[in-house]
């Protein structure tokens, strides 16, 4: 899911990488895919500025709905199946020092949760808005922005047009549904290609 805003737009603006020292320390948390707890990678910085006598007179950008809680298949994947075999388990887990916290954990997603924007996603969502805000001060405040019709992806774009707009109320929010015959499933690529399978990796999924 995503959502999408047009700015004042054009000018293409190459963008070179900083040099950054490669402290990354390699972690298996940051690399559970869908179930990762979230984290911020260390990216190379970017130079914003335009190359020498350009200016940008226009910007589109692309992006994707902030945190959620869990999508429903990682939850009922991944998540669900873990919650089920805690609470069938015999395992006195208070007598086993690094792993005494499962003797009182408690499963912090609940089902009318999942997919659901979370506090800290309405957050990123309104702090790009008010950094693009500051990065372009001299475009006009753009009247639309297009958005999946998903929730957790229309309500990132009304948290990102509260940080954009002193007013919010000035832009308004157009939904793209998402459907097979809505033609707008172009925001799943994998939907437009007939020959996609999600069928890779399963046998290596099942491996315990």
């Amino acid at each position: 899911m995503y959502f999408s805003i047009f700015l004042a737009a054009t000018i293409g603006v190459s963008k070179s990488f900083a040099s950054i020292p490669n402290t990354y320390v390699f972690n298996p948390l940051n690399h559970l895919a869908g179930v990762a707890p979230p984290f911020d990678p260390l990216d190379p910085l970017m130079d914003p500025a335009p190359p020498q006598g350009c200016n940008v007179t226009r910007a589109a950008y692309l992006v994707r709905h902030a945190a959620i809680y869990a999508n429903d298949f990682d939850y009922e994947s991944y998540i669900e199946p873990f919650v089920q075999k805690l609470s069938n388990t015999t395992v006195d887990w208070s007598k086993i020092p690094v792993l005494s916290f499962l003797s009182t954990w408690e499963n912090p997603i609940t089902d009318a949760e999942q997919e659901m924007l979370t506090r800290a996603g309405k957050r990123e969502a309104l702090n790009l808005g008010v950094d693009i805000a500051f990065k372009y001060p001299s475009f006009r405040t753009p009247e639309k922005i297009w958005a999946s019709t998903a929730e957790r992806t229309t309500k990132s774009a009304k948290s990102f047009a509260s940080g954009l707009a002193l007013d919010s109320s000035d832009i308004t929010v157009i939904g793209v549904p998402e459907g097979k015959n809505e033609s707008a499933n172009s925001l799943t690529p994998y939907s437009s290609c007939p020959a996609y399978s999600s069928s890779a990796g399963s046998k290596q999924s099942t491996v315990s």
